[in-house]
């Protein structure tokens, strides 16, 4: 999870879980408690150092209600019981404030008996990518009912990712001290695992600039919860993303903001069609490159297409010397 180990308040300490949890599975916790070199315990003895239970069993602790005997056992040892939320403060992947996304998870499909699930996320094979990444605040219960297995987990920037290689995910397992230092076929990115991404709630980055770039492996995005309100660069978000076919919820993003979307969609050479058609580009000066070696039909609306054919936009190589004719932005890539 990080190469110093230290900075976690969890590090080195004994770490158990309540079975009922509200934000995450017990197993799925201790998992966490590994990454954050802690040393997770399966369950409360006197050498247990905390004890996490969930917010609510928390809460009738602190209202003094009905208190569960196992919190009182742990109480009467002198073990720190601590509710999820604290948890994962303690851990470095803050609570989200309103329900606002400020961590990321990579998951592996798994079922019981540690069989992985092929259904929809195939196994590595070179080309299709086994992990999911997901954004998010809370985690989801999955592990003890065959769901996921955590593969890794940070803390989001606050301010997104302005500056090229900044994204968590885009490093080695386990060498994320190496940055932009080319993986081996022994040790592949993470970039080049993830086939699909899911934004779980509601993510408002500052900037969206190479957000989900060199993703080449990712065939599908959830971005229904990716709220770029405030967001004023979408350069090189997608760049790279060999293997997306189609951006239709794309479409429904507020894009008021966004004075760049330079090379957004280069070298996404899978991609043929995408939603801009309730883009506002008003305040857009920057698309230069934006589907170059990329063979995509854009939807836009006739506002926008006026915007693209001023000359308030640089718009350098933006279909590679392709067209923009109508309402449909055509690719000369193709």
């Amino acid at each position: 999870m990080s190469k110093d180990l230290s900075q976690f308040k969890l590090a080195g300490k004994r770490i158990a879980f309540g079975k009922k949890l509200d934000t995450m599975d017990p197993v799925e916790g201790l998992k966490v408690v590994e990454l954050c070199g802690g040393t997770p315990q399966k369950s409360v003895v006197k050498s247990t150092e905390i004890f996490v239970v969930g917010n609510n069993v928390m809460a009738s602790l602190n209202s003094s209600d009905d208190v569960p005997i196992y919190v009182k056992n742990a109480l009467d040892s002198d073990i720190n019981v601590i509710s999820e939320d604290e948890f994962w403060h303690l851990v470095g992947l803050r609570v989200g404030d309103d329900g606002v996304a400020d961590r990321w998870v990579i998951v592996d499909d798994e079922l019981v008996g540690g069989k992985v699930d092929v259904s929809n996320e195939p196994a590595w094979d070179g080309h299709k990518a086994p992990y999911k990444l997901f954004i998010q605040h809370t985690t989801i219960k999955s592990t003890t009912d065959g769901g996921w297995n955590i593969i890794d987990c940070g803390p989001l920037d606050e301010s997104g990712f302005p500056e090229f290689s900044s994204q968590p995910w885009y490093s080695r397992p386990n060498k994320k001290d190496m940055g932009r230092v080319p993986a081996t076929n022994e040790e592949l990115d993470y970039r080049d695992l993830i086939g699909k991404v899911v934004i779980s709630d509601t993510y408002a980055p500052e900037s969206c600039a190479y957000l989900f770039d060199g993703l080449q492996y990712c065939a599908e995005f959830d971005l229904q919860k990716l709220d770029t309100s405030k967001t004023t660069s979408m350069a090189n978000m997608f760049r790279g993303c060999s293997s997306i076919k189609t951006l239709l919820d794309i479409g429904s993003l507020d894009i008021s903001n966004v004075t760049s979307m330079s090379g957004m969609f280069f070298g996404c050479m899978s991609l043929r069609v995408v939603d801009m058609l309730k883009w506002d580009m008003d305040a857009l000066k920057y698309a230069a490159s934006m589907f170059s070696n990329s063979p995509a039909f854009a939807l836009v609306n006739d506002k926008a297409v006026q915007r693209l054919e001023s000359m308030e936009v640089d718009t350098t190589n933006m279909f590679n010397s392709g067209t923009m004719r109508g309402t449909w932005l055509k690719s000369s890539a193709i």
